[in-house]
């Protein structure tokens, strides 16, 4: 009986001990927890607060914007510029660059995908080199670099326009 008894108590004793172990693992789970959420609403209430600032900021600067644009596109419609149109324009291209850089990046992921499988087999075989054909070495000397007008072709062109030449203006 005493060693039922002693047996007993070395169980209980271990039982304490990892219901303890537990027990702390747990709080600290639940404090890590309760200082996450709370972290969470400083960093929301931080966020509110530099939304309002930023809103305050907005609010000054907004008239002095709308009166200069208005002023930009009274002087641009003087010059015959529809600063409307072009408006338009550049977001039309935006839009296109923008849907034309998700295609390539989404080829680029298929290829990096695709290429990851296969690369181990160009691996053991050995690298090949794509070398260009001597036709096209040959039409890219010959084709002419742009070049920009330099400032004396500018105003020679310039003069040319107006009939004065560079003395006269």
């Amino acid at each position: 009986m005493k060693g039922f008894v002693s047996r007993f108590q070395k169980d209980l004793a271990q039982l304490q001990k990892k219901i303890e172990k537990e027990s702390d693992e747990i709080l600290k789970k639940v404090k890590k927890a309760a200082n996450d959420i709370a972290t969470n609403k400083n960093i929301k209430a931080k966020t509110r607060e530099i939304e309002k600032l930023i809103e305050a900021r907005v609010k000054k600067f907004e008239p002095a914007l709308t009166s200069f644009i208005r002023e930009v596109k009274k002087s641009a419609e003087g010059y015959g510029i529809d600063v409307d149109g072009l408006e338009k324009k550049v977001r039309q291209t935006t839009k296109r660059a923008q849907s034309t850089l998700r295609k390539a990046a989404i080829s680029l992921r298929k290829k990096k995908s695709a290429g990851s499988s296969t690369a181990s087999k160009s691996k053991s075989k050995g690298k090949t080199v794509k070398r260009k054909s001597p036709a096209s070495k040959a039409a890219r000397k010959t084709t002419q670099p742009k070049t920009t007008p330099t400032k004396a072709a500018a105003s020679a062109s310039e003069s040319a326009a107006t009939g004065k030449t560079s003395e006269e203006a």
